[in-house]
C-alpha cells in the first residue's frame, strides 16, 4: 500500500467525475481530484452490455500498487476512500476478472489553483475553426506552468475525451464530467481552488460568480 494514501472503503463523497457504463469493457474507474489531506473516494463501475452489473469484486491500484479490493453495489458502483498525503498526477486502475480500466487522480497542494478547460470547445476550436494544434498545445502548457489543468466535458464521455486528449497532444490531466455549479461545489468541498474556466458560452455561464476568471472560446 503506498504510504502517500490512506485507503478506506466508503461512500462517494461528491459529484462523480465522468464515465459511462461499458465505456472501457465492463469495468470503469473515474478520474478524481482532491487536495493533500482531503478525503476523496475513488469510484469504479461494473457493467455488462451497458447495464449495471453489481456484486462484482474489483481490485483497485495506484501506480500499479494495490490499494485493496472492493465490491460494487446493486447499481454497479463501488468506492474506495483515500486521504492523499502528497501532491501529483497519478495513474489509478481497476481490475475485475479479465477486465481492466485506467484513470487519473490529481492531488493538488491547498495553495495551488486550477483552471478548468472545456475540452469539447477546445477540440471544436482546434478542428472546426482551423486553430493550429501546436499553438493550442503551447497555450495550455503555458497555463499549466502556473495552474493545474482540469479538463471537463458535457456530452462526449470520459473514454472518448481521454482518447482525444492523447491524440491531439494536450498536456495530460484528469477529465471530469461538467455539471456546472455542482461540479464546482464538489471541488470546493475538497478545498480545490478554481481560478478560471475556459470554454463555451454555456460552460462559462454555468460557472457563474463562483469562479473569478471566465473566458469564452
Amino acid at each position: 500500500m503506498p504510504a502517500a494514501l490512506n485507503p478506506d472503503p466508503g461512500g462517494p463523497g461528491g459529484i462523480l467525475a465522468g464515465g459511462e457504463p461499458g465505456a472501457q469493457g465492463d469495468v470503469t474507474i473515474l478520474d478524481r481530484v482532491s487536495t493533500v489531506g482531503s478525503a476523496v473516494s475513488l469510484v469504479v463501475q461494473t457493467s455488462k452490455l451497458f447495464m449495471a452489473d453489481g456484486g462484482r469484486l474489483v481490485d483497485v491500484f495506484l501506480e500499479q500498487e494495490s490499494l485493496g479490493r472492493i465490491m460494487t453495489g446493486g447499481d454497479g458502483y463501488g468506492y474506495l476512500r483515500l486521504v492523499p498525503q502528497c501532491a501529483g498526477l497519478m495513474k489509478i486502475s481497476a481490475r475485475s476478472g479479465d477486465s481492466e480500466a485506467e484513470g487519473r487522480l490529481l492531488v493538488m497542494e491547498k495553495h495551488e489553483r486550477a483552471v478548468l478547460i472545456d475540452l469539447e470547445s477546445a477540440l471544436m476550436d482546434l478542428h472546426l475553426r482551423g486553430r493550429d494544434r501546436e499553438t493550442c498545445r503551447s497555450a495550455l502548457e503555458a497555463i499549466g506552468r502556473r495552474y493545474r489543468l482540469i479538463y471537463v466535458y458535457r456530452f462526449i464521455g470520459s473514454g472518448f475525451s481521454r482518447a482525444r486528449l492523447e491524440e491531439v497532444g494536450f498536456p495530460p490531466s484528469v477529465v471530469l464530467s461538467w455539471k456546472g455549479r455542482a461540479t464546482l461545489e464538489s471541488l470546493r468541498e475538497r478545498e480545490v481552488q478554481v481560478h478560471a474556466v475556459i470554454g463555451s458560452a454555456q460552460t462559462v455561464t454555468n460557472a457563474g460568480s463562483q469562479v473569478p476568471q471566465r473566458f469564452q472560446l
